[in-house]
């Protein structure tokens, strides 16, 4: 039996996404041609592979077996092919990533800049969330993330470390004084990062919080403004402090040091671009 390669390729990306509609739109091509491709897969293969409902779209008991061995397969494929591909004299090609949208904002800007300027016809397509996804599933190449990992069957290095660290603009220092003691801060105004809350409820440490956020971004532009002192991550406020945008406070404290990781998953043939791009990742902060 000789199966069309794309029909192969609209499949996994429906079963990936569940919707033909959000299928289309990252195939570029017409809904009507997607489900025309699965109707006529189903045909060729006589089951079914798709139960469409008005409301949803789910894979049936074969079609979910038939989806985990064609995407592996597809994978090593389209691999092969970048492989091949990746043997010119100049990098190409799409790398996508996905991080959280406080590192995407605060670093890994300026790393895709930097690599940008070496490797010009290297495009991005970024995936920024604050949920784990699941790199084979989502066709992942690289992913950073922060803090401690669950077990992963991804390879996992070791990016930079990171720790939270108090910190206000020079002009909230000049209206408010600066604090000199954890104990200080209950008679300045706190912009409170939420999951550390209980840090400084297990110190005893009372807090004048005008605001409660598990937002880092908005941390970070509201200690600019002056509004308030704030924990935030080194490697986002880092470079603000270097430009006196941003003064470190209380420099004896910090919450406890964990290791951002960079993961991508276990594969033969990762290309070549994906390769020197972690190699520039890395090489970021050793030179900082």
């Amino acid at each position: 039996m000789d199966l069309d390669y794309n029909l192969l390729k609209v499949f996994t990306k429906v079963a990936e996404l569940g919707s033909f509609t959000k299928a289309s739109k990252i195939l570029n091509q017409p809904k009507s041609r997607v489900s025309r491709a699965i109707s006529r897969l189903e045909r060729e293969l006589g089951v079914e592979l798709i139960r469409r409902t008005t409301r949803k779209v789910s894979l049936t008991s074969v079609g979910e077996e038939f989806y985990q061995n064609v995407s592996k397969v597809l994978n090593e494929l389209n691999n092969e092919l970048v492989r091949v591909s990746d043997n010119k004299n100049e990098l190409e090609g799409v790398i996508r990533v996905t991080t959280s949208d406080s590192f995407a904002q605060y670093s890994l800007v300026e790393i895709i800049s930097e690599f940008n300027s070496k490797y010009p016809k290297v495009k991005f397509d970024m995936v920024i969330t604050n949920e784990y996804v699941d790199l084979i599933k989502q066709n992942i190449d690289v992913a950073f993330r922060a803090g401690k990992l669950e077990d992963s069957t991804m390879i996992q290095k070791k990016f930079v470390p990171t720790m939270f660290i108090l910190v206000c603009s020079k002009k909230y220092i000049d209206k408010y004084s600066i604090p000199n003691s954890l104990e200080d801060l209950s008679n300045h105004k706190f912009l409170s990062f939420k999951p550390l809350e209980k840090l400084f409820i297990k110190a005893k440490i009372e807090l004048d919080s005008i605001l409660v956020t598990d937002s880092l971004p908005m941390l970070l532009r509201m200690a600019l403004n002056g509004d308030g002192i704030t924990v935030l991550p080194n490697i986002v406020c880092q470079k603000f402090i270097d430009s006196k945008e941003l003064i470190r406070v209380i420099s004896s404290w910090q919450s406890k040091s964990e290791n951002a990781h960079i993961l991508y998953p276990p594969t033969k043939n990762q290309p070549i671009r994906v390769k020197e791009f972690i190699k520039t990742a890395k090489n970021y902060y050793l030179d900082k």
